[in-house]
């Protein structure tokens, strides 16, 4: 079922947005067996004092809902923290992405009004909204006031303003071949119509392998949902050498930033990944492979350009 779903910004005091509130209270009460089940938490998702509001509309029917008010705002700007209220979405609308791009909407605000942080209380019956915060960078933290002695409640947080890095799994895999395939176009120049089939089906079976015996390891960079950049290194053993008694070396790969997002430190932070993963195997040396434009890069981080190896290609 295809949506045209429209995001509109607004305030508490908005009907739609009540409207929709009511029915998440009733949601509410009937996963956990009646209002009275739920008494303690409902002084503390009163509407009079949230002023920023995402609504989302199938032609002209509210559909669904996202909103934050100010927990904190001190002198120090990284304790400015705003709370997550009030997320939902009509049950005939879900598993469409439309909780996500409410809730990036809602970031979005967020980060243009100074804050740096979210933070949210959920719950274990809640286990679609705890899956999707969890997919947007929400991790679980102690409970803050007012939930701090509500064995019940889940807190969780994410700092905003900066980008998410996540170490890639297997249920990451068609983002980390795709991601390959753009690497490579634009590292060989390559246009989009270029037969890159046979790389693909290869670059799948060497993640699906590499990740289930722990011989590589990638990084994703998300902005919201976007993936805009990745990494990876790949572990090996070679025979152990008087400057390499372990024998054990890494090779830095995959490395890339969307244009958008360049100069931006990101791929020097991923670098500080890459790195501490082979420092934490006891990995001394460290090699990879570096464009004109990357180069720049890899001298400022401390890689230097070797001149002993050399290369044979079979024909």
């Amino acid at each position: 079922m295809e949506k045209n779903i429209k995001y509109v910004s607004t305030d508490g005091n908005n009907e739609d947005f009540i409207i929709l509130c009511k029915e998440l209270d009733q949601f509410l009460n009937q996963l956990v067996g009646g209002q009275d089940n739920r008494a303690e938490y409902i002084p503390y998702n009163q509407l009079d004092d949230i002023y920023d509001v995402v609504l989302a509309y199938d032609k002209q029917i509210p559909i669904g809902c996202a909103s934050f008010k100010k927990y904190t705002r001190e002198k120090n700007q990284e304790n400015h923290i705003a709370e997550v209220k009030r997320v939902f979405v009509k049950e005939q609308y879900r598993g469409f992405g439309i909780a996500k791009e409410l809730m990036n909407n809602l970031e979005t605000q967020a980060v243009k009004q100074g804050y740096k942080k979210l933070i949210l209380e959920s719950g274990e019956p809640l286990v679609a909204a705890m899956g999707l915060y969890r997919s947007l960078g929400y991790q679980v933290t102690a409970n803050y006031e007012p939930y701090v002695n509500m064995s019940k409640s889940i807190c969780m947080e994410k700092i905003i303003g900066c980008y998410y890095y996540k170490k890639a799994t297997i249920d990451d895999l068609e983002i980390l071949v795709s991601s390959r395939i753009e690497v490579l176009r634009a590292a060989n120049k390559l246009t989009e119509d270029t037969n890159m089939s046979e790389v693909e089906i290869s670059s799948r079976t060497y993640y699906i392998n590499s990740l289930a015996n722990d011989t590589h390891i990638a990084y994703l960079v998300y902005d919201g949902d976007k993936v805009i950049g990745t990494g990876g290194i790949s572990f090996y053993q070679v025979m152990p050498t008087y400057h390499n008694a372990s024998g054990k070396k890494a090779y830095v790969m995959n490395m890339y930033t969307h244009p958008d997002y360049r100069r931006k430190r990101i791929a020097f932070k991923m670098l500080d990944l890459l790195v501490k993963e082979a420092k934490e195997r006891g990995i001394k040396q460290i090699s990879l492979e570096a464009t004109e434009a990357g180069k720049p890069l890899y001298k400022k981080y401390g890689f230097t350009q070797m001149e002993n190896e050399w290369e044979f290609q079979s024909v």
